[in-house]
C-alpha cells in the first residue's frame, strides 16, 4: 500500500525513458521493496536482455534471485557475468553464496578463495581452496582449476616475501 505511488512513478520513468538503465533498476528495486518479487524479477530479466553484462544490474538481479530462493538461477547468471567481466571480490562472494545455496560447496569455496585473493588475503584464499578440495562433489575441472590457482597464489606469496 505504501509503495503504490512509488511503483507508479518508477513505471512511468521506465516508460518515458526506456533506454535509461538506472530507471529500470529503480523500478525493480521499488518492486522488491514492495515485495512484488515476480514483477521485480521480470523487470530485471527484461533489463538483462537490453543491457547484457551490466555489472550493477547483474549484481542486483542476482541478489534478488537469492532473496527469492532461486540460487541456481543466481549461480547461472553470476557464472556468465564472471566469464565476461573483470573480476571483483563482491561478485565472487555473491557467486559463493549462490553456489553454496544451490548445493555446490566446492564451487562456493573456490569462489570465496578468489574473492579473498582479489582482496589481498592470500592466506584465507588458500584456506578456502583447501576447504574446496575436501568437498565430495569436487569435479576434475574444478579441481584442476583450483590446483593451478593455488600454485599461483603460493608463488605470489613467495615473491612478496622475497620483496619485503
Amino acid at each position: 500500500k505504501q509503495y503504490t505511488e512509488s511503483r507508479r512513478m518508477a513505471r512511468r520513468l521506465v516508460v518515458e525513458n526506456p533506454d535509461r538503465l538506472a530507471f529500470r533498476i529503480l523500478a525493480a528495486e521499488v518492486e522488491s521493496a514492495a515485495e512484488q518479487w515476480p514483477e521485480a524479477l521480470r523487470i530485471y530479466g527484461e533489463a538483462q536482455k537490453l543491457f547484457p553484462g551490466n555489472h550493477p544490474l547483474t549484481v542486483r538481479h542476482a541478489e534478488t534471485l537469492l532473496q527469492t530462493q532461486q540460487p541456481q538461477e543466481a549461480r547461472r547468471l553470476l557464472q556468465a557475468h564472471l566469464r565476461h567481466r573483470d573480476p571483483q571480490p563482491e561478485v565472487y562472494r555473491l557467486a559463493a553464496t549462490a553456489s553454496g545455496e544451490a548445493g555446490y560447496a566446492a564451487e562456493a569455496h573456490s569462489y570465496l578463495a578468489e574473492s579473498f585473493y582479489l582482496s589481498g588475503h592470500f592466506g584465507e584464499a588458500l584456506r578456502q581452496s583447501e576447504l574446496a578440495f575436501q568437498q565430495p562433489e569436487m569435479d576434475r575441472y574444478l579441481e584442476s582449476r583450483l590446483v593451478a590457482r593455488k600454485q599461483a597464489i603460493e608463488e605470489e606469496m613467495r615473491a612478496s616475501d622475497t620483496r619485503e
